[in-house]
């Protein structure tokens, strides 16, 4: 793969899925994933910036099965694919979030949350303080993820 080429492990973790999607989305991940998959050579990110460039590569790395359909054709089938998928992740991503019972959330919202911190902290535990600490950003980090 072109080392310019973002992928999912590329963009910055966010506290939510549909943070994370859109970071996904502004990177152009979808469009180069999408052009990449059957239409072309996978597409050097800079090239996106500029669309004279862009379909001169296109024109030059078509993939066989386009070979006789005009750049300007083929952008706009990489552009409808990458919309695809996009949405197709969208309601993927949605559909998971339905799933979650709302208790299960509230109880991780509520441990988030909650003073055992202090009983460690109080204590002279900061190991165990140390612990507690990290487990509730991370259910923090997994209740804002299942609600948005």
């Amino acid at each position: 793969m072109n080392e310019l080429t973002p992928t999912s492990q590329d963009v910055e973790a966010p506290r939510s899925v549909l943070e994370f999607l859109d970071n996904l989305t502004a990177s152009k991940y979808f469009y180069l994933e999408a052009a990449g998959a059957y239409l072309s050579e996978v597409i050097d990110s800079e090239l996106l910036d500029d669309k004279a460039k862009l379909l001169e590569f296109i024109e030059d790395n078509k993939c066989e099965a386009v070979e006789d359909i005009s750049a300007e054709l083929v952008e706009k089938m990489i552009s409808d694919r990458a919309d695809t998928l996009h949405s197709s992740a969208l309601y993927i991503l949605k559909s998971f979030l339905g799933t979650v019972p709302k208790t299960e959330v509230e109880a991780l919202q509520d441990g988030a949350v909650a003073d055992i911190w202090y009983d460690a902290s109080d204590h002279g535990d900061t190991s165990a303080a140390a612990v507690i600490k990290n487990t509730q950003d991370a259910m923090s980090i997994i209740a804002d993820f299942l609600t948005k």
